[in-house]
This record gives C-alpha cells, structure tokens and sequence, in this order.
C-alpha cells in the first residue's frame, strides 16, 4: 500500500470513527436528554462530570445499559447532592426500568410526563423536597412494582389512578401532607406487600377495601388523623407482619 493509499485508508477510517461516536454519543436522543438534564441540576460534589459526549455513554456515573448497549435502563443517582427541578426531559428516556433520585434536595413538582416512561419497574424519588400533588399520570406506569416517594412537601390527594398499577408491590408516601381519605383504589393492588402512609394528614376510616390486599406484609398508616374501629378485616390479612396504626383517633 502505498503512503497516499495509506493515508486515505486512514482518513476514511478517521471519519468512520466520528460517525460511529456521535451516533453511540452525543447525537443520540438519550445523551442529548441526559445532557439537558444534567444543565438542569446543580452538582456541587461533581458526580455528574463525566456525562459528556467524549464518553461513551453507558459509562457516564450512575447509568446502566441494555445488554445491546443500545439504551440506558437505569439511572441511579440517590444521595448524589444534588438540587434543582425534575426536568421533563426524564421523560424521553423510555426504555427505563428503574430511576431512583432519592436522597436529594430536588424542589418542585413530580412532572406529568413521567408517565411516559412505561418501562419504569422502580421510581424512586424519597427524601426530598419535591411539591405539589401526585400527578394522575402515574396511574399509566403499569409495569411498576416499587413506588416510594415519601419524605416531600407533597399535597393534595392520592389520586384514584393508583388502581391502575396492578404490579405494584411497595407503596411508600409517608412523611408528606397528603390529605383526603385512604383512597379505596388501594384496595386493587393484588400484589402489595408494603403500603406505608404514615405521617400525612389522611382521615376517614380505613377501608374495607384494603381488605383485598392479601399479600400484605406491612401496613403502616400512623401519624394521621383516622377514626372509627379497627376494621375486623386486618385478623383476615394472614401474611401481615408489621401493624403500625399509632396516633390516630381510632
């Protein structure tokens, strides 16, 4: 081969390398959103410095990959520092199996478009400082089995949607100002194995309907402002482990 066969063979092979890094890197519509999610936040212990498009993008901190190595399907970043808003650019990153931000000093409000990341198994967002209501959008995340977003500023009332999560085994929204009654929606949560609503402002009686939660290990509704009898259905809940139903009115 001679020097200028060479130096094409080179330059061709130059080229073809570009190509293929800003198809895996920074032109890829998973990077670019976690790109803009990374503007979005303030990282003071710097755990986000190595999330640039010179990266390959399944070895930026806190991301894991696909066994193809073809989309991110976890984003754990929980007890990074980190504050600022949830971005609604989370949302573009559909192939998601399990997001946790807990353990932040994340602020303003859970965004709607979460519902669009239908692959979610795990959404993690406790202790915070997130505000507002629980979005009726959540109820469109039917893969999922951990939901615990206790330890905010959340208001307002859980939202009936939550009937819609089916595969749902943990349930944590505690320590919050949720307010209204235990929605009976609950009750439709086959697969529950931990329902923790404790330290909100929930009144009304407990109902019935939780009765259907058969597979319930724990059950933990203190702090709240119950009355009303302890319901006789709770001696038929045969795989319950932990009772916690302290400083209510009951």
């Amino acid at each position: 081969m001679s020097t200028t066969q060479m130096f094409h063979f080179m330059l061709f092979f130059s080229v073809l390398s570009s190509v293929h890094f800003v198809i895996r890197g920074y032109d890829s519509t998973e990077s670019l959103s976690l790109l803009r999610i990374k503007s979005s936040l303030v990282d003071p212990v710097g755990i986000l410095n190595n999330w640039s498009p010179k990266a390959n993008i399944c070895s930026w901190n806190g991301l894991a990959c696909s066994d193809d190595q073809t989309h991110v399907v976890v984003l754990n970043l929980s007890g990074s520092g980190l504050s600022g808003l949830l971005s609604s650019e989370f949302s573009l990153l559909t192939s998601l199996q399990a997001l946790d931000l807990s353990k932040n000093f994340l602020t303003g409000s859970i965004p709607p478009d979460f519902g669009h990341l239908q692959n979610l198994k795990e959404l993690l967002l406790y202790s915070n400082s997130l505000s507002g209501n629980i979005p009726p959008e959540i109820g469109l995340l039917k893969k999922l089995q951990v939901l615990r977003i206790g330890d905010n500023l959340l208001t307002g009332q859980v939202p009936p949607h939550i009937a819609n999560l089916t595969e749902l085994r943990v349930l944590g929204i505690s320590y919050c100002q949720l307010n209204g009654s235990i929605p009976v929606e609950i009750g439709s949560l086959k697969q529950l194995r931990s329902l923790d609503l404790q330290k909100n402002r929930f009144r009304g009686v407990i109902p019935h309907a939780i009765s259907g939660c058969t597979e319930i290990q724990n059950f933990a509704v203190s702090n709240n402002m119950l009355e009303g009898e302890i319901p006789i259905f709770i001696g038929n809940l045969t795989k319950l482990q932990i009772l916690n139903l302290a400083n209510n009115s009951l």
